[in-house]
């Protein structure tokens, strides 16, 4: 785990959505609430140490926390009007609060707010071309109250990698705003007149289309503030971070005379971000989203090239659905390229990996019959991962009290050699009940291992997650 990280997180969510036709336009709705209790949380006073800005709390204590997280979404879809054009919108909410169980118990409160208006132009019969823009704001409050007259509570105001500033305090509060802006474009065909926007085609497959294509690009923009003080806000430091992101994809799909049903898909992801902070703005500046770089002591960057191969089988039915599928096979490759540097501290450390998995799926128990003697339908997966460092680099010419304690475990475990493994099992029951359709329970568990060591000796170990699901459909 990263040294920010909790030593074990346990989290229950409910979940409901569904969608409703209103004449020729679509709704849709989410609604999802979440409990989450986190162990042994040290140096992190704030909702996620690892969200991107590196102006956050710590102090010497550390302890359990736990949070609550409330999540609302809605969205809407038009036709399409002249058999060209339609248009979309959904709107993201949610709020979430979370605190520490033991003193000086530092408590904070977030909120998210995401719009999303999105269209679609028709450009043929088998060709679509689509853009979309997504705006953000987020405000994190921070509280922390200390009631004691013991002497090893110290609170440190991070601001890079190994910079920080400290010192004993009775009560604090920081507040962090922040907004996004996220542009994408997309293009997507096909070599037949059936469906034309790449989705997978169920029922007739003779409407399944030989060749299908899409192609996507986004560049991102983000910037949050921090103010130590809420009444009377201190300005503390602002951190930016602007990305790229484009995916290319292609499927094959054998015809419907076919008595195999092979599906080939491959697809490329190439996804780029780079952050930078800076502790010098006025209170008061109304900046764009770049800061001023003679100014900047943080920089933040990562690359990342992955490219994914699939195989699947139509179902007894001609289904092209992966998850209906008697036998899907995939397999990924990813490269990644992480450096972080701190001006003022004169560190910096870099990381590159190159990561590989390979995934089994199976549906058994379909309309064909397969798989019933478990007597209900089932969908077990599988799959087997590995990691291995290309190489990596540290650079410090401070040492501060964090190089040991948050920046060499970080880089330790951003490089760490690993291996990985999981299994999901899900069975599916058909319900007839108060408008009951189905009943799915899910299964899964994955664990993950290094044998690589920290730089004091210690192992960078095992980290298991397991989980279990019970869906009820309508």
């Amino acid at each position: 785990r990263r040294p920010q990280s909790p030593l074990q997180a346990d989290v229950g969510k409910f979940r409901t959505e569904g969608w409703q036709p209103l004449g020729l336009w679509m709704a849709s709705g989410k609604f999802e609430y979440a409990r989450r209790a986190e162990r042994g949380v040290n140096w992190s006073g704030v909702a996620d140490a690892y969200a991107g800005t590196p102006y956050i709390w710590a102090d010497t204590v550390g302890g359990d926390w736990s949070a609550d997280e409330t999540k609302l979404a809605a969205s809407v879809g038009t036709p399409e009007w002249l058999e060209k054009i339609a248009f979309g919108a959904e709107v993201n909410y949610a709020v979430s609060q979370g605190s520490r169980q033991n003193d000086p118990r530092p408590f904070y409160r977030r909120r998210d707010v995401g719009v999303a208006p999105a269209v679609t132009i028709r450009l043929a019969a088998a060709h679509r071309i689509g853009s979309s823009v997504m705006l953000g704001w987020t405000q994190e409050d921070g509280e922390m109250g200390y009631f004691t007259t013991a002497t090893d509570f110290i609170l440190y105001r991070l601001r890079g990698l190994s910079t920080f500033d400290r010192g004993a305090t009775n009560s604090s509060d920081r507040r962090t705003t922040g907004r996004s802006l996220v542009w994408s474009a997309q293009y997507s065909g096909n070599s037949d007149s059936g469906d034309s926007d790449g989705r997978e085609v169920r029922g007739d497959r003779s409407r399944v289309a030989m060749w299908q294509w899409a192609v996507s690009g986004n560049l991102s923009a983000e910037r949050a503030d921090t103010y130590d003080g809420i009444s009377i806000p201190q300005f503390a430091g602002r951190f930016v971070r602007n990305g790229f992101g484009a995916t290319a994809r292609v499927r094959y799909a054998e015809p419907a005379s076919s008595a195999a049903g092979n599906h080939i898909e491959m697809s490329l992801a190439f996804k780029e971000t780079d952050g930078r902070g800076a502790e010098d703005f006025s209170s008061d500046m109304q900046s764009t989203l770049e800061p001023d770089f003679l100014a900047t002591n943080v920089i933040d960057k990562s690359r990342q090239v992955s490219a994914r191969l699939e195989w699947w089988q139509a179902n007894s039915k001609g289904e092209s659905s992966k998850v209906q599928s008697p036998l899907w096979v995939s397999g990924e490759i990813i490269f990644v390229d992480l450096s972080r540097k701190d001006i003022v501290g004169e560190t910096a450390w870099q990381a590159t990996t190159t990561s590989a998995a390979l995934r089994i799926s199976s549906s058994l128990g379909t309309s064909s019959g397969t798989g019933q003697a478990w007597g209900v339908p089932i969908f077990l997966s599988a799959y087997v991962g590995t990691t291995v460092p290309v190489q990596s680099g540290y650079e410090e010419a401070m040492p501060t009290r964090f190089s040991d304690i948050l920046v060499r475990p970080d880089l330790a475990v951003n490089a760490a050699r690993q291996v990985r493994a999981g299994i999901m099992l899900a069975a599916e029951v058909p319900l007839a009940v108060a408008g009951l359709s189905l009943m799915r329970i899910v299964v899964n568990t994955d664990i993950a291992h290094s044998s690589d060591r920290f730089a004091d000796g210690s192992a960078i170990g095992q980290r298991t997650a397991a989980g279990i699901r019970l869906e009820v459909i309508y």
